[in-house]
């Protein structure tokens, strides 16, 4: 858990003190939200899934809940574990998720409880995300059917709560078979809550290409279209700062080999970031070799020697920590200027707004406190 953003003092063994984190969740929860990406798959109740899987002899790991939570959710335990932090760990957790569509009932019923209990952290706007065959493949529904049932269990739960749902169909990478028929569904589903097309699954082993047709046609047909445009270019989102990690811990791993960052979170790989930052520079020489400009040179820089000097050691020195004074950042926030801002910011990502936020308000009094006002002539 981390620190909270207070200066009230908690102590654990009095009942009566006050609990700074709990004051902060209850706050954040009573302001109005709205959330762009929620998984309806996600959203399941654990008593509905007991109550689904009695009711038609779904055979579950355990019928407790507690036992039955990390088999369907990422649990507390499972975010600490890092050597349980794989993407197809959590994918796992999809294929027994799928096993409780049996009905319409279950599905409307599912529907509705992921609006309502969204409703319930007061989101005053969502939209929800789902997969039509993964509703649909256990019992053979119809995707159209399927969205029907998701929609109208969508509009019961607006009417009972202050709240406004549209719905965002999403494909699996690994099911290219039934995309085409889920494209068209959607397409005629926009007076019927769709506004947008997703694609979910596994980034490393099913690429994006054989799918751009369907996205080109939905977007004719006036759905939403949420991929990064890199991503349909060169098969993945763009961002840069994941390359310096991954160069970085062929030398982390050797010099601190029982470090958990660098054997699950950052191993060592030439990576697509360590590429495109090849192609980058690769590029820019190729440019100014073709431009007649590559040379070396020392490009005067008339603000710097204004306040620092000439001294070229104190500028590359002053570089060098400032490199690594973004890259800490980019760590810390988990993304840098392409990646987090770019890619995150293409996908609305909430994460990308505020690092862009946290930007400007760092980097605008820097500059005004490092150069002290002193322009450019």
């Amino acid at each position: 858990m981390q620190a909270p953003l207070t200066s009230t003092p908690f102590t654990a063994n009095d009942p009566d003190a006050p609990n700074p984190v709990q004051d902060l969740r209850t706050t954040l929860r009573g302001m109005p939200k709205l959330d762009l990406h929620r998984h309806l798959e996600g959203s399941l109740r654990l008593e509905t899934l007991t109550s689904i899987a009695l009711e038609h002899g779904v055979d579950l790991p355990s019928y407790d809940l507690e036992k039955l939570r990390p088999y369907v959710q990422v649990t507390k335990d499972y975010a600490q574990d890092f050597s349980a932090q794989d993407f197809y760990r959590f994918l796992e957790k999809f294929k027994l998720l799928r096993r409780f569509y049996k009905t319409e009932q279950a599905i409307e019923r599912i529907a509705y409880e992921a609006v309502a209990d969204a409703a319930l952290d007061n989101l005053k706007y969502l939209e929800l995300r789902f997969n039509p065959v993964a509703l649909a493949r256990e019992k053979g529904f119809r995707y159209s059917d399927v969205m029907d049932w998701v929609w109208e269990a969508a509009c019961q739960a607006q009417a009972e709560h202050d709240i406004v749902v549209r719905l965002i169909v999403s494909l699996s990478r690994q099911e290219t078979d039934s995309a085409e028929e889920v494209v068209e569904a959607a397409i005629q589903h926009q007076d019927r809550g769709v506004v947008a097309l997703d694609l979910s699954g596994d980034e490393v082993n099913y690429p994006l290409q054989p799918f751009i047709p369907l996205f080109q046609h939905a977007r004719e047909a006036g759905l939403g279209v949420i991929v990064a445009v890199s991503e349909g270019v060169c098969g993945r989102p763009l961002f840069a700062s994941g390359a310096f990690d991954k160069l970085a811990a062929y030398a982390g791993r050797p010099l601190f080999p029982s470090s958990q960052y660098y054997q699950y979170v950052m191993s060592p790989g030439i990576t697509w970031p360590v590429w495109l930052m090849v192609g980058v520079l690769g590029g820019a020489f190729l440019s100014s070799r073709l431009s007649g400009e590559a040379r070396l040179r020392w490009l005067p820089d008339t603000q710097w020697v204004e306040r620092f000097g000439p001294s070229r050691t104190v500028r590359f020195a002053l570089a060098f920590g400032g490199a690594m004074l973004v890259q800490i950042g980019a760590g810390i926030a988990g993304g840098c200027t392409s990646g987090l801002a770019i890619s995150g910011g293409a996908v609305l990502a909430p994460a990308a707004f505020l690092f862009m936020m946290g930007m400007f308000a760092g980097g605008i009094p820097t500059a005004m406190l490092w150069y002290r006002g002193r322009r450019v002539p």
